[in-house]
């Protein structure tokens, strides 16, 4: 399976033709997407965070995201989409405006199933199941 797993990714800028999507799968298939954290900060950025395209994209897995944006599909894509959280504040975060998206409070972190080939976090330490969702597995 390809993975797109355990990233970060962070803007600070309005959407334009220069920016837009954090996480994007075109025609992916037998692909995972999962415990990843993507957090645009200007009020005008993108609407998606995370977007999989095009209806040649098959038996994608997203799971166990945590964004503050949409997750979605486009031009006739499908996946099994469980778990994810898309309404994350720059509150839940270490030091959001900074780009440090660890997650500040550990105990309240929304959590789920850990999927079965995500074994670690951002940072290398193993996780725990259920996991904290998001690419900041809590392991301090």
């Amino acid at each position: 399976k390809r993975q797109v797993i355990n990233n970060m990714v962070f803007s600070e800028h309005a959407a334009s033709g220069e920016h837009d999507v954090g996480i994007s799968v075109e025609r992916g298939v037998d692909s995972v997407v999962a415990h990843n954290t993507v957090f645009f900060s200007h009020p005008d950025a993108y609407a998606n965070r995370m977007e999989y395209r095009f209806e040649t994209t098959s038996n994608l897995a997203v799971h166990g995201n945590l964004t503050n944006g949409n997750i979605a599909a486009r031009d006739g894509a499908e996946a099994a989409t469980t778990d994810n959280v898309l309404e994350a504040t720059e509150m839940w975060f270490q030091d959001a405006p900074g780009a440090d998206l660890h997650l500040a409070d550990c105990q309240r972190a929304p959590s789920a199933a850990l999927h079965p080939l995500v074994t670690t976090d951002f940072d290398g330490a193993m996780r725990s199941d259920p996991t904290p969702l998001g690419a900041d597995g809590c392991v301090r």
